[in-house]
């Protein structure tokens, strides 16, 4: 169902209309036609679900907007029981209702086509074509072609228009370039955001083979003690199911060909994180 809401969005500039034209014979129109708050036929009539009294939409709001009763019965209304009318003889009736035209004077247009005779009428009030490059002229319709033909800012508009032409082409030019830029910057800061996280990564490698002044090597001196307190802590770690872990990736290293460099009294680093980080740690 439609709501007085809605009617008003969609009849707004039919009722706007309204100052533009004037009823023929109106004394002779059917008084329930007429709204009883402006005495004039239904602008968007609109109806109580209630008590089923009819006023034109605008009227009856700003009625309600000051006391909340009906205007004809006095019994309590409110906006939420306001309907605008559907049926379609009623609306035909308003639309067939003869005016005239208040700017040129034309007589017998139907209310239902004063929009369509608006936007036809000579004497309506228009601006100048050239009103979008500035061009401050407003005058009767039927003078704009005369205003046309000598107005100095409708004379120049195609060099303006070759000049607005260039220049969307150019904008479109700079957009481009910039998201070129854009592109490269994002490209740029991607790279760093990688460089930085391997310098990182490499950093903490050469951290891990200094091992807090003790170096780790591929080398162990310790391996051939015979001695258990002589034992290299590595071995040692393994043997007592106690396996070291990776000072890089902390990876559980149960077998001593997994390690690849360490230190015998603590800390290693497996097979697969001295590959990785040692020839670019032995660049730097």
């Amino acid at each position: 169902m439609a709501t007085v809401k809605n009617q008003a969005i969609e009849l707004s500039l039919p009722l706007l209309m309204s100052n533009y034209f004037e009823y023929i014979n109106e004394d002779n129109i059917d008084e329930e036609l007429k709204c009883t708050i402006c005495a004039q036929p239904f602008q968007m009539p609109t109806t109580s679900s209630k008590c089923g009294h009819t006023f034109c939409h605008q009227c009856i709001i700003e009625w309600l907007n000051k006391q909340n009763t009906c205007p004809t019965c006095r019994n309590r209304m409110s906006l939420q029981e306001l309907l605008p009318i559907a049926t379609r003889i009623i609306l035909n009736q308003l639309d067939r209702l003869l005016v005239q035209c208040t700017l040129c004077k034309q007589k017998n247009i139907q209310r239902g086509n004063i929009l369509h005779h608006f936007e036809q009428c000579p004497n309506k009030i228009v601006p100048c074509l050239a009103a979008d490059i500035k061009c401050m002229w407003t005058g009767r319709a039927n003078e704009r072609i005369e205003h046309v033909r000598m107005c100095p800012f409708q004379q120049i508009r195609p060099i303006i228009d070759e000049l607005r032409t260039e220049l969307k082409a150019q904008a479109q030019q700079y957009d481009k370039h910039i998201e070129q830029l854009r592109a490269e910057l994002n490209a740029t800061r991607q790279h760093m955001q990688t460089q930085i996280k391997e310098h990182t990564e490499q950093n903490r490698f050469l951290l891990a083979l200094i091992n807090n002044g003790k170096p780790m090597s591929d080398s162990c001196s310790k391996l051939e003690g015979t001695r258990s307190n002589s034992k290299c802590s590595m071995i040692k770690s393994i043997e007592a199911n106690n396996p070291p872990s990776c000072s890089m990736c902390d990876r559980i290293l149960v077998e001593p060909s997994d390690i690849s460099v360490h230190h015998c009294d603590s800390g290693c680093i497996c097979n697969t994180c001295f590959q990785k980080y040692y020839s670019y740690a032995r660049d730097v």
